[in-house]
């Protein structure tokens, strides 16, 4: 209940602080700028270079994948061979 206290009053502390004024950190330039008009998506998007590839970028991605693959099949065997697994189970009981 104390911590409760606690955290309620530190909360009511810092309700009670005052908020930054912001406005005049913005210069008189930059707030009588003209905002850039949005258009469509689709016109953007036709506008837009497709992006390219290094040639030998899916050799090395086929390359990578193989690694963690096989670092996956690694880690997903057993931990604990069966003998232990025995002791550890008869020690449970």
């Amino acid at each position: 209940m104390r911590l409760f206290a606690l955290i309620a009053g530190l909360a009511a502390l810092t309700a009670c602080t005052t908020f930054p004024d912001l406005d005049d950190r913005v210069s008189e330039p930059a707030r009588s700028a003209a905002f850039p008009t949005l258009g469509p998506l689709d016109e953007v998007l036709a506008q837009a270079a497709p992006t390219q590839t290094a040639p030998d970028f899916s050799a090395d991605l086929d390359t990578r994948v193989a690694a963690l693959r096989d670092r996956a099949a690694r880690l997903s065997g057993q931990v604990i061979d069966g003998q232990t697994r025995d002791r550890l189970d008869e020690a449970v009981r």
